[in-house]
Order: structure tokens, then sequence, then C-alpha cells
């Protein structure tokens, strides 16, 4: 929703709801090697007729978007993914009062695995938590999965990524990452590749 979104003040003219349940079916279950696996299903609702501030801006729609996604250790191998659907209900109107392109469906999933290559024997003091996880991410989304008759399709919007790299936890709320991303989309210009390096930190 990259072209959808408020930039400005929030407004609560047209409030959301969110919400988001997690199930863990390994808890206490006998099983022949350490695993843990978190299944997670979201949801948000909400209207977009929203002005800088407050009050409204004059089109009458709502976004929904569901998603469900998992992450699952076995030993010292880690697999995550995750897959999203949203809608915009009056795309067609938001085309015409704001001329953005704004794609009436979005869609996106990815997959990746990694594993656990940091020796046990490493791990104690300051690095008794660390570890390092190299990892390959597969992605597919569309931020035009469809749209309404006034918009014209791009498919620039309609990507694929490959990314290759490692995580470094640090802590349990510290990662370092680096990884490097294969670009490629439906349309026929080319995307250049891209490295990037990150950091992660939880609050607690």
């Amino acid at each position: 929703m990259r072209k959808g979104r408020i930039k400005e003040r929030a407004s609560f003219n047209d409030a959301a709801v969110t919400g988001r349940l997690d199930f863990y079916p390994f808890v206490d279950a006998d099983l022949p090697a350490e695993q843990h696996l978190r299944v997670g299903v979201s949801g948000y609702y909400g209207g977009t007729d929203n002005s800088n501030g407050g009050g409204d801006n004059g089109v009458d729609n709502t976004f929904s978007m569901c998603s469900a996604d998992f992450e699952y250790d076995v030993s010292r191998f880690r697999f995550r993914g995750v897959a999203a659907y949203g809608k915009n209900s009056d795309a067609d109107d938001l085309q015409d009062a704001f001329d953005r392109d704004t794609g009436e469906e979005v869609f996106g999933w990815y997959l990746e695995g990694g594993v656990s290559v940091m020796p046990d024997s490493w791990k104690s003091g300051k690095l008794a938590e660390a570890d390092i996880i190299p990892f390959i991410r597969y992605e597919e989304y569309d931020t035009q999965h469809e749209v309404p008759d006034n918009v014209d399709k791009d498919d620039a919007n309609d990507r694929t990524e490959v990314a290759i790299g490692v995580n470094v936890p640090l802590t349990a709320q510290f990662v370092v990452k680096a990884d490097y991303q294969f670009m490629d989309d439906e349309s026929s210009a080319s995307r250049k590749n891209s490295f990037n390096l990150g950091m992660g930190w939880v609050f607690q």
C-alpha cells in the first residue's frame, strides 16, 4: 500500500480494528528432536476516509487485510513463511480522487530457510545467547494484484526477490543482518540487485 498510505498526521475520523492469534501446537509435546512451531493469523479492517489532523478526505473506502505466518525450528534448522492478502473496497474512487494507481487487491508471500552454524563451544560469557544463521529467502508480491477499471496495471509492481544472507543474533533482543537480494519483476525493464546491512532489536 505504499502509494495509498497516509503520510500526514493521524486522524480518527475513520477508525480501524486489528487482531492476531498465535498457536503453539508443540508445547508440552513429546517429540523425537528439539522442535518449536508457531503458527499465527492476523487481520486488519479499517476505513481510509481520513484527512490530515482529522476530518475526512471525501472517499468512502475501507481496506482489509489478512495474513498467516509460521516459524518452525527443528534441531539447528530454521524455517519461516508468510502469506498476506489485502483489498480496497473502492479503489476506483481512490483513483478518481488521488490518481495514485492504488491497486484493488495486493498479495504477497515468502518462504525462508536457515541453519544455525555457530558451535556450542563458542556460546559462553557475552556470547551465551549468540548465533550465526545463514539463510535463503524466496518471495513474491504484487501491490497491483488486481486493479480497478480506471487504473492501468504496472507489471513492475509484480515482483520476485531471492535473498541470500546471514542473521547474527548477539542476544535474544538484538540481531545484526546482512543479505544480497536478486530482484526481478514482470516488466521488460531490469531491476538492480541490492546489498543490505541492518540491525533489529526488541525492547522489553
